[in-house]
């Protein structure tokens, strides 16, 4: 029989027996986009008496952990995470990282059919709990589960939804040179996403939630009632106005920040129209947070610390 292979940051106590239910508060939140392999998770979790919560992507896993560590969407946070590495939509490290910048100290479980050293090395670096390689005896990853849960220090183990924003502001140099983002997307979920995945990363979001909200937050900055974003993200296609009608505006009124549009529709003649009016950047949907966050890198470079001698 082949060995189980997992790493832990701390070495697990021997195998426990299972006599009963855990304590009915543990919740596991569990990602995995192969079904086969969530269901059997899924089904040994919930006989040892855990709540679990099923994300088939890495985008599910994104929204739910978003919502209730970072806004007041009433979503329970969970008591460990789980997640598989490569899924559609993030991997489960990139989570990880996110996770861990806003000081969420929630338990977090790596599996992967993926088990190079590099890979290990990096869930260890991003402060993985632990790593499964598949296949795993199923045993041995209930008893890490089961070890890894008294670890908790209050429910969800978010140390202060308020100070850890704080830290992450603390991180720059000065909190005033924090990048603020305007993000225009009429589709909530797209717009959800995108708005977690910038936080994750760093930066100050203002969203708007269609073309006649973005114009007037563009007329509130011409005529100084609003301070100018550092960069624009803007959907094409929105109700009343579009994107490239925003664009033209930021151009007359002199607001110095790029433009970065999305869209499902990147044509020929969209992008030319991208390019005549000034965009940044076009970037076709549906997009990764790679390369949305590489774009938004490029243009908005580290503001420099100090000054010269």
């Amino acid at each position: 029989m082949q060995s189980p292979t997992f790493e832990s940051n701390e070495q697990p106590a021997t195998r426990a027996p299972f006599p009963g239910p855990a304590h009915p508060a543990h919740r596991i939140l569990l990602a995995e986009d192969d079904e086969d392999t969530r269901r059997m998770l899924a089904t040994a979790l919930r006989q040892d008496g855990y709540e679990v919560i099923e994300a088939k992507s890495g985008a599910e896993l994104l929204d739910y952990v978003g919502s209730s560590v970072l806004f007041e969407d009433g979503l329970p946070p969970a008591d460990i995470i789980i997640s598989d590495i490569r899924m559609p939509g993030f991997t489960g490290t990139g989570i990880l990282a996110g996770l861990r910048d806003v000081q969420c100290d929630t338990p977090f479980v790596i599996i992967t059919a993926f088990g190079t050293e590099e890979t290990r090395e990096e869930a260890r670096h991003m402060g993985a709990d632990a790593v499964f390689h598949k296949p795993f005896d199923i045993d041995d990853f209930r008893t890490v589960v089961r070890n890894l849960l008294p670890r908790r220090t209050r429910p969800g183990n978010l140390v202060n939804k308020e100070v850890a924003v704080k830290d992450v502001e603390s991180k720059t140099p000065e909190a005033a040179q924090r990048r603020r983002v305007l993000l225009a997307e009429d589709d909530v979920d797209t717009r959800m996403m995108l708005k977690q995945v910038l936080i994750f990363a760093g930066y100050d979001v203002v969203e708007v939630t269609d073309g006649m909200e973005l114009m007037c937050f563009i007329s509130s900055v011409t005529v100084g009632e609003l301070e100018p974003p550092d960069l624009i993200v803007s959907d094409i296609r929105m109700p009343i106005f579009s994107g490239l009608d925003m664009l033209r505006s930021v151009q007359r009124c002199a607001i110095d920040a790029p433009v970065v549009l999305i869209s499902a529709f990147c044509d020929e003649s969209t992008r030319s129209l991208a390019e005549q009016f000034g965009a940044a950047a076009l970037l076709r949907k549906p997009l990764s947070a790679d390369e949305l966050l590489t774009t938004l890198a490029r243009l908005l470079p580290e503001p420099a610390t100090g000054t010269a001698g």
